[in-house]
C-alpha cells in the first residue's frame, strides 16, 4: 500500500523537474537568439544623419548669432567712443570760442574808448579849421569895409570924382564877393575830399589786413600739412606782396622812412609766423618756443611804432589787439597740423573779424592826428 502511494508522488516530481528544465532551455534559447541578431534593434541611418545635420545647423546658427551680437556690441561701443570724442572737441571749441569772445568784448570796449578819443580830437581839429576859415573871411570882409569907407571919404573930399569912385567901388565889391564865394566853394570841396580820403583809408586798411590773415594762414596750413614746395613758395610770394601794399599805405601818410621801417618789421613778423608752423609740423617744441619769443619781441616793436606815430592810441590797448591777432593765427595753424580743419577754419573766421578792429583803430587814430590830410 505504501509503494503504490509513493510511485505517483515520484512520478509527479519527475514531471515537474522536466518542465522546469524545458522552460530554462527555452529562455536560454531566446536569449541566444537575441544576441545573435542585434541588427533587429538598430535605428534608420537616414534619420540619424538628418538629426545630426539639424544639430550641426542649429550650432552654426547659434554661433553666427553670437558673432553678430558681439560685432554689433563692438560697433555700438566704437560709435559711442567716437561720439564722446566729437562732443569733447565741440565742447573744447565752444570753451575756446567763449573765452576769445570775452577778450574781443574787452578789446571792443577799449576800441570804443579810443574811437571816442579820436573822434573828439577830430571834431576839435575840424572846429579849429572852421574857426580859422571864418577868421580869414572876417578879415577879408573887414578889409572890404575899410576900402568902402575910404571910397566914401574920397567922395566927400572930391565931389568932382563921385561917379568914377562909385563905379570903382562897385566893381571892387563885386570882385571881392566872387572871391569869397570861390573860397567858400574851395573849402567845401576840400572838406568833401578829406571825408572821402578818410573813408578810403579805413576801407583800404581793412582790406589789406584781412588779406594778411588769409595769406598768412594759407601758407601756414600748407607747411603744417606738408604741401608741395611750389605751393608754399607761391603762398610766401603773396604774403610779401601784401606786406609791400601795407607798407605803401603807411608811407602815404608818414613818408618813405616810416614805410621802409614798417616793411622790415612786418616781413620779419611773417617769417616768424611761418617758423611756428614749421616747428608745429615737425613736433619741435623747442623751435616753436624760440619763434614765439621772436614774435613777442615784434609785438613790442610794432606797438611802439604805431603808438609813436599815432599818440592818441594807448600802448596797452594796441598791444592787446595785436597779441590776440597772433594768438588766433597760431591756434588755427596748430589745429590744421593736428588734422582738425573744422576748428582751423573756424578760428580763421574769428581772426578776420578781429583784425577789422585793429584796422578801424588805426584808421581812426590816423584821421584824428592828420586833419590836413583827412
Amino acid at each position: 500500500m505504501q509503494q503504490v502511494i509513493a510511485l505517483p508522488h515520484i512520478k509527479s516530481s519527475l514531471v515537474a523537474a522536466a518542465i522546469t528544465v524545458a522552460t530554462f532551455a527555452i529562455m536560454s534559447g531566446s536569449a541566444s537568439a537575441t544576441e545573435m541578431h542585434p541588427t533587429q534593434h538598430h535605428e534608420n541611418p537616414h534619420a540619424v544623419a538628418m538629426q545630426e545635420g539639424g544639430q550641426e545647423h542649429e550650432a552654426k546658427k547659434h554661433q553666427q548669432g553670437s558673432q553678430e551680437h558681439e560685432a554689433n556690441k563692438h560697433q555700438q561701443e566704437s560709435n559711442s567712443h567716437e561720439n564722446k570724442d566729437h562732443e569733447n572737441v565741440v565742447v573744447q571749441a565752444d570753451h575756446e570760442m567763449n573765452a576769445h569772445e570775452n577778450k574781443v568784448r574787452e578789446n571792443e570796449m577799449a576800441q570804443n574808448h579810443m574811437n571816442a578819443q579820436a573822434a573828439a580830437m577830430h571834431e576839435k581839429n575840424k572846429e579849429k579849421h572852421e574857426n580859422k576859415m571864418a577868421h580869414k573871411e572876417h578879415k577879408t570882409n573887414g578889409h572890404e569895409d575899410r576900402k568902402m569907407n575910404g571910397h566914401d571919404n574920397a567922395e566927400v573930399k572930391h565931389a568932382n570924382k563921385v561917379n568914377g569912385d562909385e563905379h570903382k567901388a562897385s566893381s571892387n565889391g563885386n570882385n571881392q564877393h566872387q572871391a569869397n564865394a570861390n573860397k567858400n566853394h574851395e573849402a567845401q570841396q576840400e572838406a568833401v575830399e578829406q571825408s572821402q580820403a578818410a573813408i578810403d583809408l579805413r576801407v583800404g586798411l581793412n582790406n589789406l589786413l584781412r588779406e594778411h590773415v588769409t595769406t598768412n594762414l594759407n601758407v601756414n596750413r600748407s607747411i603744417a600739412t606738408d604741401a608741395s614746395t611750389a605751393e608754399i613758395e607761391a603762398g610766401i610770394g603773396t604774403q610779401m606782396a601784401n606786406t609791400e601794399d601795407l607798407a605803401g599805405a603807411v608811407g602815404s601818410v608818414y613818408g618813405s622812412e616810416a614805410q621802409a621801417q614798417f616793411s622790415e618789421m612786418f616781413a620779419e613778423h611773417i617769417e616768424e609766423s611761418n617758423n611756428i608752423a614749421i616747428a608745429v609740423a615737425a613736433g619741435d617744441e623747442s623751435a616753436k618756443q624760440m619763434a614765439v619769443v621772436e614774435l613777442e619781441e615784434y609785438l613790442d616793436e610794432i606797438t611802439t611804432f604805431f603808438t609813436t606815430a599815432i599818440p592818441v592810441l594807448p600802448y596797452d590797448a594796441v598791444y592787446g589787439l595785436l597779441s590776440d591777432h597772433e594768438d588766433l593765427i597760431n591756434r588755427s595753424t596748430e589745429a590744421a597740423a593736428a588734422g582738425n580743419f573744422e576748428l582751423s577754419y573756424h578760428l580763421e573766421r574769428k581772426a578776420l573779424v578781429q583784425v577789422s578792429t585793429i584796422a578801424d583803430a588805426l584808421a581812426s587814430g590816423i584821421i584824428a592826428t592828420q586833419p590836413d590830410k583827412f
